[in-house]
């Protein structure tokens, strides 16, 4: 089975607490007077509970993954615009008129197989769900949004079908040129 990556940022401070993406959670601590670990507690990779297919699928496997690397994690339907995956306090309201407020790292996470990158793009939810991602991105603290494509596309060109149109991962979807784009695009745009 192929790993995946996705780049990681690198926050520098030398304050001796936990950092986040802005280091907002960690002063936030450091104000109220509680220990900088007690945020171990209290921030979650918080996971939609549709990823990976849900309970009947790869999520079991993904708390695993989580379990095995001391990633606290709490799964719970996300609401639409903010991806897969939001790294937040347990107790965060998940808002997406407010955005990414103080307790919600700034940052949207939503991953997707190669294969369903085309069927998303055949049917629209790749640029529904983009569009509801940078409404979220955009309101309270500015997001970073993060693409997670999981696997090679090339390795997914369905050519069984009479009408030769090479899709990825079906008939009908779009061909490895349109997919790569795709991903190069979102890339490109940050």
């Amino acid at each position: 089975r192929r790993q995946r990556g996705a780049e990681a940022a690198h926050v520098p401070h030398s304050s001796g607490r936990p950092a986040d993406v802005d280091g907002s959670w960690a002063e936030a601590a450091h104000n109220s007077g509680r220990p900088a670990n007690s945020l171990i507690t209290t921030q979650v990779v918080l996971v939609d509970e549709r990823e990976g297919g849900g309970d009947r699928h790869h999520l079991p496997a993904l708390g695993a993954l989580l379990r095995a690397a001391g990633a606290p994690y709490a799964t719970r339907r996300l609401p639409t615009g903010f991806g897969d995956y939001a790294f937040a306090r347990r107790s965060a309201a998940l808002d997406p008129a407010r955005g990414c407020g103080p307790d919600v790292a700034p940052m949207l996470i939503e991953r997707k197989s190669a294969v369903d990158v085309a069927a998303s793009m055949r049917d629209g939810r790749w640029d529904r769900q983009h569009a509801a991602m940078r409404r979220v991105a955009a309101a309270g603290r500015r997001a970073k949004i993060v693409y997670v494509v999981e696997g090679d596309p090339a390795a997914h060109v369905y050519t069984a079908c009479g009408c030769g149109c090479r899709g990825v991962g079906a008939c009908g979807n779009p061909n490895l040129e349109k997919v790569a784009r795709a991903i190069a695009d979102r890339a490109a745009a940050g």
